[in-house]
């Protein structure tokens, strides 16, 4: 008995040539490619999935000042045509040293390092533009 030829995604008689069957593949790389990218309402779902918190229920102070830390961060870089990635990544770190939610002048200063990495040099213009504008408050 003849074995049906595999020709790209259909299975074909050898003898006639007609197609018996369509074959449908997915790949590893598809599937890894539907990764969601990170936007505000992602970090805020995602936090809320972490603590488990119903919708009833009142979110604790520490969720109230890394929601409030994170919308700060997207204004400042929205308002100066930051790319949100700057926010999220000032964010990560201050969730990484555990500190600096309760404060206004640290996540600036964070963000601050984080433009000034070697890396984001054409970003220097709108770093020293967010030091002036943010110089009356104290440490930065």
């Amino acid at each position: 008995m003849l074995q049906p030829i595999q020709k790209e995604h259909e299975l074909v008689c050898p003898g006639c040539g007609c197609v018996l069957k369509n074959i449908e593949e997915s790949t590893y790389d598809e599937q890894q490619k539907s990764t969601i990218p990170p936007s505000l309402n992602v970090f805020l779902l995602g936090s809320a999935l972490e603590k488990n918190v119903k919708y009833h229920f009142q979110r604790s102070r520490e969720q109230i000042y890394e929601e409030r830390v994170l919308r700060g961060l997207l204004d400042v870089t929205k308002e100066f045509a930051l790319p949100d990635r700057f926010a999220y990544a000032t964010f990560n770190q201050l969730k990484r040293k555990r500190f600096g939610f309760r404060s206004k002048r640290e996540p600036l200063k964070q963000l601050l390092l984080i433009l000034s990495k070697d890396e984001n040099y054409i970003y220097f213009p709108k770093m020293r533009a967010i030091k002036v504008r943010y110089e009356s408050l104290p440490g930065i």
